[in-house]
């Protein structure tokens, strides 16, 4: 982009709108694993296509490309997390206790077989890593036993996003007690 039909200078003597949206890129490619090089270009040919639509009486052309670029930001991060966060996948806890009660956890459909012992250990470790959580983190901690997330930070009357912080903190503890998610 060399040749830009922008024809916003920068400091460095470069395009802004190629500056920015490779900015971005690398930002993105950073924190969220995406092609920094495919990320800019795919910037570029956005903004391109929403350039006619650039008022000038509305906005400075450097508002108006960073406003362009941080909105195709925005869909990129919100459809990766989307991905992550299909409610397929999800599962409440009394939903696999019921399935490991029916014989449904047998080994054979997929899922580890567990002996009566392992699961005897399992219970008694949960119990003491349950008595040493905070007041706020165990009742969490039991909700989601019956919950998803989403429906835990309805009933408590908090952001969904303070739901995943302190199940970030759970894990922490169930981590130092041993129990590693990977």
């Amino acid at each position: 982009m060399s040749d830009s039909p922008f024809n916003i200078k920068h400091g460095y003597g470069t395009c802004y709108a190629t500056w920015y949206a490779r900015r971005k890129a690398r930002e993105l490619a950073g924190k969220y694993g995406f092609d920094g090089e495919d990320l800019a270009q795919e910037f570029a040919l956005h903004l391109l296509c929403q350039w006619p639509l650039y008022d000038p009486s509305k906005a400075k052309p450097t508002t108006f490309i960073q406003n362009v670029v941080d909105t195709k930001v925005t869909e990129l991060i919100r459809n990766r997390c989307r991905q992550r966060r299909d409610f397929r996948r999800e599962r409440r806890l009394s939903q696999a206790v019921d399935e490991l009660e029916f014989g449904k956890l047998d080994g054979v459909r997929g899922q580890p077989d567990v002996s009566d012992q392992s699961l005897v250990e399992l219970r008694s470790d949960c119990g003491d890593i349950f008595e040493r959580l905070s007041a706020e983190h165990r009742e969490i901690a039991e909700l989601l036993k019956e919950n998803t997330p989403e429906a835990v930070a309805r009933q408590l009357g908090i952001p969904r996003t303070t739901i995943w912080r302190r199940m970030d903190e759970l894990r922490e503890h169930f981590e130092r007690a041993g129990y590693s998610h990977a």
